[in-house]
């Protein structure tokens, strides 16, 4: 029991930065999919084509899937670590 409880001990530090690691990889990619989309629609409006913007769009919520996957990855580590 005591072998457990050590091998918990070590785990549990590892698996935190780990779930930490993934959330700021997550905002990382929510942050340049922002700065990619704002660059465009900057563009866009500086060229004075702002009838359509699905190609943005689109662009952007690529990054929040990306980030969103990262983000259920931290939650599945959560949930491992502390179920209730």
């Amino acid at each position: 029991m005591d072998g457990l409880k050590e091998a918990e001990g070590l785990i549990l530090p590892v698996i935190r930065w780990l779930r930490l690691s993934l959330e700021a990889v997550g905002a990382f990619w929510i942050a340049v999919g922002f700065v990619l989309a704002l660059v465009e629609l900057t563009n866009a409006h500086l060229k004075r084509r702002i009838s359509n913007f699905i190609k943005v769009r689109l662009a952007f919520s690529r990054y929040l899937s990306l980030a969103l996957e990262f983000q259920l990855a931290s939650d599945v580590l959560s949930t491992a670590v502390s179920p209730t």
